[in-house]
């Protein structure tokens, strides 16, 4: 059973369509993209599928949903998962609520939020117990943990200050990067990483807008 992550549906009040921040990244940015092909042309040289990376693409959405279950009180769909699957994710998903919790106060979790031009979901809203930040959590379970992240979530942090100019800005990001078959890890972005993801994504978002405008006319 193949299941993919529902893309959100972000929409201003007035009902207009926005992008969501990972399209517009994923449409713009370009970062480490000649890597892909090469991987990708690596795989078909050793007679292997894309299709590996959809099951692990499936996995990880799946760990982000036992997760956000575990943390945020919800109950994981489980009828759209074979059981084979549920097995495989669950002491992943565990064991990644485990760690925040033990580090950290759950303010919000898969918050979504709509700005003036782009929409996102952030994974985590944290408070630190160590020193009271407030910090921005993501979960990650590919093999690593990529410059993109930051614009990533340097476009995330932009979205909460808009959805509440009130509330505390992110003193950091946390990245939950759990693998399977490996070690999670910790992956700090700091204040001013972040601010400089916020400069490249609001350069991402003006190219992905002015992209209609260079449009070729064809017969």
């Amino acid at each position: 059973m193949a299941t993919k992550k529902a893309r959100r549906d972000y929409r201003t009040k007035d009902g207009v369509k926005l992008p969501g921040v990972t399209t517009v990244i994923g449409e713009t940015l370009g970062w480490g993209k000649q890597a892909l092909i090469g991987w990708a042309y690596k795989l078909g040289k050793e007679g292997r599928s894309l299709r590996e990376r959809d099951d692990a693409a499936d996995l990880g959405t799946l760990t982000h949903e036992i997760a956000g279950a575990l943390l945020g009180g919800e109950a994981v769909d489980t009828e759209r998962w074979t059981p084979e699957q549920i097995e495989k994710a669950t002491p992943n998903g565990e064991r990644v609520a485990a760690h925040i919790l033990d580090r950290y106060e759950v303010l919000h979790v898969e918050l979504p939020i709509v700005g003036a031009r782009c929409g996102g979901t952030l994974d985590y809203v944290l408070r630190a117990r160590s020193d009271g930040a407030l910090v921005l959590g993501d979960l990650k379970t590919g093999k690593g943990v990529y410059d993109e992240v930051t614009v990533q979530m340097g476009a995330y942090a932009d979205l909460w200050e808009i959805a509440d100019p009130a509330a505390d800005f992110f003193a950091r990001c946390a990245i939950f990067h759990a693998p399977y078959g490996d070690t999670l890890a910790e992956v700090e972005i700091s204040g001013d990483q972040l601010d400089a993801g916020s400069r490249v994504f609001n350069a991402c978002l003006d190219i992905y807008e002015m992209r209609a405008a260079c449009a070729m006319v064809r017969p």
